[in-house]
C-alpha cells in the first residue's frame, strides 16, 4: 500500500538511511496530487479510530467503592493492558502523524490553490522525462518539459488569461490585446499579448523570447496570493504587480532574462533550446547542467563534489542521454557509472 511504503521511507529520512533513489521516490509520492488525496483520507481516519478508542478507554469505570482490596490486583492487570492498548495505538498513531502532517499540508495547500482569488484552477503535471501539450480555449499552446506543472483557469476569465507554472515551458500565445496573458511563478510574472518564448523557474529562472515582446516583473507570488483583491480583474491585478515587483524588463526576440536576488539580467541568445531537441549550455556549471539532463531525459546524474561546480559551453543536438553522460564524463576526465537499479548514472573524477 502507498500508505505502508511512505511510512517506510519517512522512517528513512528521519534516519537518515535513505537511498537517492528512494529520496526521489518519496518526492514523487508526496508531490502526486492523487496519491496525497488518498494518504490524507486513510490517515484521517486511522487517526479518527485512534481517538474513538481513546474516549472509550478513558469513560472505563474504575468501580473503587467495590471490593478494594478484592480488586486491586485486577485493576492493576487491567490498567496494564489500557496502557498496552493505548501504547499500541499510539504508536499507530504517531506513526501516520508524520504522513498526515505532510500529505494534509500538500493536499490543503494544493486545495487553496485551485479556490483561491476567485478562480478555480486545473493542472497538469509531467514527470522527469516527459513532455505534454498543453491547447488552452484562445487557441494558444503550451509544451511542458520534465517535472513540470501548469495551473490554467476552468472558466473563461472575462479581462485578463493567466496560468501558474512550476518548471519550465515553451509558450506559443494567440495575440489578444484587449485579454493580456500572465504566466505567474514563484519569483517572476510574464506578460504577453502574442509571442513565443521559454520560461525555466526551477533550475535557471530565466525567460527567452523567440518571437515578439514579453514584460517581466520581479515579484513573488506570494505577494499576490495573499492578497484579496480577485485576479480576474485586470486592472486590478497589474496595479498588485506595479506595486510589488523588485524589477522590471522588456525583452524582444533575440532576449533573454535571468533572475538573481530580485533582479533581471538582459543578455542576447540565438541559440535553440529543448523544444528543439537541443541542450545549450554557455558557461553553465556541471551541476546544473546535470539537473537539465535529469529534467529531459528523466534520468539522474549524481556528480562527485570536486566537479560539480566546473563551467562547460557545450550543445547536445538530438543525443541521448548516455551520449550526454559519456561526453560529460570525458570532458572532466571522470570515470562513468550506470546504476541500473535506481537509474542514476555516476560521474567521478579519477
Amino acid at each position: 500500500m502507498i500508505q505502508e511504503e511512505l511510512s517506510k521511507l519517512i522512517g528513512k529520512l528521519e534516519s537518515k538511511n535513505i537511498t537517492s533513489a528512494e529520496l526521489e521516490r518519496l518526492r514523487y509520492l508526496l508531490e502526486n496530487r492523487e496519491y496525497a488525496k488518498e494518504l490524507f483520507v486513510a490517515t484521517k481516519e486511522s487517526f479518527d479510530e485512534f481517538l474513538k478508542v481513546s474516549d472509550r478507554l478513558e469513560a472505563y469505570p474504575r468501580k473503587e467503592d467495590v471490593g478494594k482490596r478484592l480488586l486491586s490486583s485486577i485493576e492493576k492487570d487491567k490498567a496494564m493492558a489500557i496502557s498496552r492498548s493505548r501504547r499500541h495505538l499510539l504508536y499507530r498513531y504517531l506513526t501516520v502523524a508524520s504522513i498526515v502532517a505532510i500529505v494534509g499540508f500538500i493536499y490543503l495547500s494544493y486545495f487553496y490553490q485551485t479556490t483561491s482569488a476567485g478562480i478555480s484552477w486545473k493542472h497538469v503535471k509531467t514527470a522527469y522525462g516527459e513532455r505534454k501539450q498543453i491547447t488552452l480555449d484562445d487557441g494558444s499552446s503550451i509544451l511542458l518539459n520534465g517535472n513540470s506543472t501548469i495551473h490554467y483557469s476552468s472558466e473563461k476569465l472575462e479581462n485578463i488569461r493567466m496560468v501558474k507554472l512550476k518548471g519550465e515551458a515553451f509558450f506559443k500565445i494567440a495575440k489578444s490585446t484587449e485579454k493580456p496573458f500572465y504566466i505567474i511563478s514563484q519569483d517572476f510574472v510574464t506578460k504577453v499579448v502574442g509571442t513565443s518564448f521559454n520560461i525555466d523557474t526551477d533550475i535557471e529562472n530565466a525567460i527567452e523570447v523567440n518571437s515578439g515582446k514579453v514584460n517581466v516583473y520581479a515579484v513573488s507570488e506570494n505577494n499576490l496570493q495573499s492578497s484579496s483583491d480577485n485576479f480576474s480583474d485586470l486592472s486590478q491585478f497589474q496595479t498588485l504587480i506595479d506595486t510589488y515587483a523588485n524589477d522590471n524588463v522588456i525583452l524582444t526576440k533575440g532576449q533573454k532574462a535571468i533572475l538573481v536576488n530580485n533582479r533581471l539580467s538582459v543578455f542576447d541568445f540565438n541559440s535553440k533550446n529543448w523544444h528543439d531537441n537541443e541542450l545549450v549550455h554557455l558557461n553553465e556549471s556541471l551541476s546544473q547542467v546535470a539537473k537539465k539532463a535529469y529534467r529531459f531525459y528523466g534520468d539522474s546524474i549524481w556528480l562527485s563534489s570536486n566537479i560539480s561546480n566546473s563551467k562547460i559551453t557545450i550543445t547536445f543536438r538530438d543525443k541521448n542521454l548516455k551520449q550526454v553522460v559519456t561526453t560529460l564524463a570525458e570532458l572532466c576526465d571522470a570515470k562513468l557509472i550506470r546504476d541500473e537499479k535506481n537509474k542514476i548514472w555516476q560521474i567521478m573524477k579519477k
